[in-house]
């Protein structure tokens, strides 16, 4: 069982993702530049916005690209979460930091604006790095997180039996996932996590229990 005492006031983590089914795994370091990196692109905006294109026959899938990342590229308009780092496309799942998620899943939600077939495929693909209780568990929590930019529809049964996890990274993100689609089961399962030891978790429930859903919900 996993707690999210990573969240601390104070803390500033780069975990590694752990990927799952032979994908590598990152480095504290490495994470911790890309994390940096991110910062930076926040601060000054410079990462543009995505564009969609359908991987040839033989090319890494969208979905994997979206989630693990991948190198070779020059510009953020290679990378679906629009960011393009040291040559590298970040994956979702080693984005460490909430504020930089939000930047690149606001990317990836464009991205699939228009393609429901790209977000059923997407979403299968998080569905299933997030009840993989073999995987890593901060790449499960992460993965349950970008069902916040993934059409709600998709999100419920992906995520409802996650909200019970003994991990609590994994069942605080898909709680919230859930609750920011106006779900009454998430919205009941995040609730708890107003008493949270830590602040930042604290804000991130409140946050997302007093947020107007009547968009996002449907």
């Amino acid at each position: 069982m996993q707690s999210l005492s990573f969240l601390s006031a104070g803390k500033n983590t780069a975990i590694s993702p752990g990927f799952v089914k032979g994908r590598p795994v990152f480095s504290g370091v490495a994470v911790g530049l890309l994390s940096a990196t991110l910062s930076m692109v926040a601060i000054t905006g410079c990462a543009r916005e995505p564009s969609v294109t359908v991987p040839v026959e033989g090319a890494l899938s969208f979905e994997d690209s979206v989630l693990y990342g991948f190198s070779g590229c020059s510009a953020d308009t290679e990378c679906p979460a629009g960011i393009c780092a040291g040559g590298t496309c970040v994956g979702f799942l080693m984005v460490p930091s909430d504020m930089a998620r939000n930047m690149a899943g606001d990317r990836v939600a464009k991205a699939l604006a228009g393609h429901p077939d790209l977000a059923d495929r997407l979403a299968g693909a998080a569905a299933s790095v997030a009840a993989d209780t073999s995987a890593e568990v901060y790449s499960r929590a992460r993965a349950a997180d970008l069902f916040r930019f993934i059409p709600c529809g998709l999100a419920s049964s992906a995520l409802g039996g996650l909200v019970t996890s003994t991990d609590e990274p994994v069942r605080f993100y898909a709680a919230r996932s859930l609750a920011l689609c106006g779900d009454p089961a998430g919205r009941a399962a995040l609730a708890p996590f107003l008493q949270h030891d830590s602040e930042p978790i604290r804000v991130m429930a409140e946050n997302a229990l007093s947020a107007d859903v009547s968009e996002t919900s449907k």
